[in-house]
């Protein structure tokens, strides 16, 4: 320990970070305050090592933020002063005794040291402090006897709130460091830190947590209740940070089973299940249902994740039952696998994931409700979900996209999905991809072979984009076994990148939208920069201001986009949108109505029709207005969100909106309405065809639909060219010309019968041959997937025949 402590000090050196005692005539610094850590916890301080490496990884200490110590977490434990603390000029001391550490797990943090009475400890109350909410006078939960909860029995003072410095009062539970950028102090948790949940909880108290685990090891809860029905009203819980929630998983190395078990809340943000930091929650065999609460008198709609205890009205979302969620995961690489489990939250979202990046969520075989105004799932971070089997009801959204990718199909009884956990390597769009094998997912509940699809069904919308960042796409597949059902569009895109590709699925759109692309609506609201609300409750900000609020209502002029809003300075495309259809027969209206509000550049759409696809409907350019040209919301309701994203279209284009359509061979389009486009494709074999009286325009010119014939029957395949001579028994440079000679001439004939390969596709194949160690060809693998029934032979096949 003295060995560490002693690089530590060096450390200190290294930054050139002077050891100076507190001093009040001058504002205390960084240096100030790792000094007094170092000096006042000595051999005490949990977790030197990582002490080290934090201080080791920081490069600029004026850069830091003011207000939080990144080792407030690990100090608090022990009495030291937090940051702000410090700052005041509040310093204490050590309360543990020589040679424990506090930092290896042995005890819940919050909870004082083994053979220690909590008087004694620097976060014990004082004992005219005032209770907690939701306690009694004497200390203990209201309707509830001490050691009534779950698992062992925890004293009052364990589970009290740390003290007032000024007047000795308690402290509510605010949150007060940093997990993933959301604040969260361990030691202000009710809960059983570390400790697998020995019996059923019950817990009416709106902040406390049911578990909490970080601590870097397996764990599991089984066929246990743990119920936590509070009258939260959002003051001191807050599903970004966790606190309030049944269930926490966090850190690397942390692993949660909830097997067979049920777990139900009630109140403002009170989450069943949360995960952050590239921890990973394992959910079989489970009920996971979170009741609405009231939020409290004052609350204005905000996405400040610190306050945020309902999601911001611009997102179309709201009303009094609208501001609790099921699961939440945040942080970097964390993960939440399920399957033959129920979600159900009573209004904003049922499986989320929020701020971090490269998430992964895998569902196999479950249920998903949310009763009131909410979404079924939210992607962002470059996130990877995947779907199988899933049975979702929603009244908004089945997925709000704002980064990563969202995969929906079957589930097949009796595969094991292998749920990984990405760590830093990302693909073309960012997604995370070669990732460790943390866990594996089956479902016990479907059968050996039984099919069970993806049915998702929406009152609104299937699946809305808003956001992502500059490189980031939404990317959407909506597989074979999977049924959408939606009031309006099946896809609603707010100027940003996405991809959707539909193969083999069905989509049904009660007002026949398929694909709906406009400007964000987001603009029309904006921020209201004045505002400054609620009481300061210790979330660090000042005048109790929570950024970015929006403002209450929404405007829109009569008429159509391209009547009242025309951008005179032509703003650059700088988004894409892809709808890639195959196998499918879809019925519906494509809309590309962007490039009309303030400084929204318009997006570059393009529809392909692909192999045994179909599309009856319009695509085209145009001008939207919304259902509703004017909302307003009200602190605590916000159900006029609803109008946001509802709209009607006219054919219109402004220059900015391209659409281009490309119909593969076999594949048709129906035109049923007038439209414009800027460019059509039409393989051979494709068709387009134009309904009697209905006027379809390419790139300003009238479309002859009499013109317009069905396109020829393919020509019959040729057959496969037959093989050169055979040379002497081994294979030489010249076996391999030839055998690429055949390949080439093969793909041809192939192509030009069934497109199974583009002629753009020939130089990464060739390529890819130039590379290859000839003992075994590679590509066989390749080819023998696209030509199975071509009969192209392998390379060895190839040798023998000659």
């Amino acid at each position: 320990m003295k060995k560490l402590l002693a690089i530590l000090v060096s450390a200190a050196m290294i930054f050139a970070l002077a050891a100076t005692s507190f001093a009040g005539e001058a504002a205390p610094t960084w240096a100030d305050y790792q000094q007094y850590l170092i000096d006042t916890a000595g051999s005490n301080a949990p977790d030197l090592q990582e002490f080290i490496d934090q201080v080791m990884a920081i490069e600029s200490w004026e850069a830091l933020d003011q207000t939080v110590s990144p080792w407030d977490q690990m100090f608090t434990t022990i009495g030291l002063s937090t940051w702000e603390e410090f700052a005041q000029g509040i310093v204490k001391e050590a309360q543990v005794p020589s040679g424990e550490n506090m930092g290896g797990g042995d005890s819940a943090e919050g909870e004082s040291a083994e053979g220690e009475s909590p008087e004694d400890s620097a976060e014990a109350p004082a004992e005219d402090a005032a209770p907690a909410e939701g306690e009694s006078a004497e200390g203990g939960a209201e309707g509830e006897s001490a050691g009534d909860s779950a698992g062992e029995s925890k004293s009052d003072e364990d589970l009290m709130p740390l003290q007032n410095e000024e007047d000795g009062s308690a402290l509510p539970p605010i949150l007060e460091t940093s997990f993933t950028g959301t604040k969260l102090a361990y030691p202000r948790f009710a809960s059983y830190v570390n400790e697998d949940v020995a019996a059923d909880i019950n817990d009416d108290v709106s902040w406390h947590n049911g578990a909490i685990y970080f601590d870097g090891a397996e764990h599991t809860i089984e066929g246990k209740n743990i119920i936590m029905n509070t009258t939260a009203d959002g003051k001191d819980t807050n599903d970004f940070s966790g606190l309030g929630a049944a269930v926490l998983t966090a850190g690397a190395g942390t692993k949660v089973n909830i097997i067979n078990s049920n777990i139900e809340t009630t109140g403002v943000a009170k989450l069943a299940v949360f995960t952050d930091n590239g921890g990973v929650t394992v959910i079989k065999g489970s009920t996971l249902k979170t009741n609405s609460g009231t939020i409290y008198e004052g609350y204005m709609s905000t996405a400040d994740q610190a306050v945020m205890v309902a999601p911001p009205w611009v997102l179309g979302l709201g009303g009094p039952a609208c501001n609790t969620r099921t699961s939440n995961i945040m942080g970097n690489y964390s993960v939440v696998a399920t399957a033959d489990s129920t979600f159900v939250a009573g209004g904003w979202g049922a499986l989320s994931t929020d701020s971090g990046s490269n998430m992964h969520m895998v569902v196999a075989n479950c249920d998903v409700e949310v009763i009131d105004s909410g979404y079924g799932a939210y992607t962002i971070g470059q996130s990877t979900e995947d779907y199988y089997g899933v049975r979702e009801n929603v009244s908004t959204y089945v997925n709000i996209m704002t980064g990563g990718v969202a995969t929906y199909a079957s589930y097949v009884g009796g595969t094991v999905l292998p749920v990984e956990q990405y760590a830093g390597e990302v693909n073309e769009y960012g997604t995370g991809i070669n990732g460790t094998v943390v866990a594996e997912i089956v479902s016990d509940k479907v059968a050996e072979g039984e099919v069970v699809p993806s049915v998702l069904n929406s009152a609104n919308f299937g699946f809305m984009c808003h956001s992502n960042g500059s490189d980031g796409w939404n990317i959407v597949n909506v597989l074979e076994g999977t049924e959408v059902n939606t009031g309006d569009a099946i896809f609603l895109v707010k100027k940003v990148n996405s991809i959707f590709n539909v193969d083999g699925a069905v989509l049904n759109s009660a007002n026949g939208t398929i694909l709906q692309i406009i400007d964000n609506d987001d603009d029309y609201v904006g921020l209201d920069m004045a505002a400054t609300w609620g009481e300061d409750n210790g979330y660090g900000h000042a005048n109790g201001s929570h950024m970015p609020t929006f403002n209450s209502t929404f405007h829109e002029e009569a008429g159509y986009a391209n009547e009242w809003a025309v951008n005179e300075t032509p703003v650059e495309n700088n988004w894409t949108s892809e709808l890639n259809i195959t196998n499918a027969n879809v019925v519906g209206d494509v809309w590309n109505s962007s490039g009309y509000v303030g400084s929204n550049p318009a997006t570059t759409l393009t529809v392909n029709i692909g192999e045994g696809a179909s599309l009856t409907g319009l695509i085209s350019a145009g001008a939207f207005s919304h259902v509703i040209k004017d909302a307003k919301v009200n602190d605590g309701d916000w159900s006029e969100a609803a109008a946001l994203g509802h709209v009607t279209n006219i054919v219109n284009s402004n220059g900015k909106n391209i659409v281009n359509v490309n119909v593969a061979a076999g594949a048709v389009w129906n035109v049923t309405a007038d439209c414009a486009i800027d460019a059509l494709t039409v393989a051979e074999g494709g068709q387009v065809v134009v309904a009697e009286g209905v006027t379809l325009t390419v790139a300003g010119a009238p479309y002859d639909a009499a013109a317009v014939a069905p396109a020829p029957e393919a020509p019959a395949a040729p057959e496969a060219p037959e093989a050169p001579a055979a040379p002497a028994a081994e294979a030489s440079d010249d076996d391999v010309a030839a055998y690429q000679a055949y390949l080439y001439e093969f793909i041809q004939a192939e192509c030009a019968v069934n497109d199974s390969m583009t002629e753009e596709q020939l130089p990464e194949f060739y390529a890819c041959i130039d590379a290859l160690n000839f003992n075994q060809f590679p590509g066989d693998m390749f080819f023998g997937g696209y030509f199975v029934n071509g009969n192209a032979m392998t390379f060895d096949e190839f040798i023998a025949s000659k």
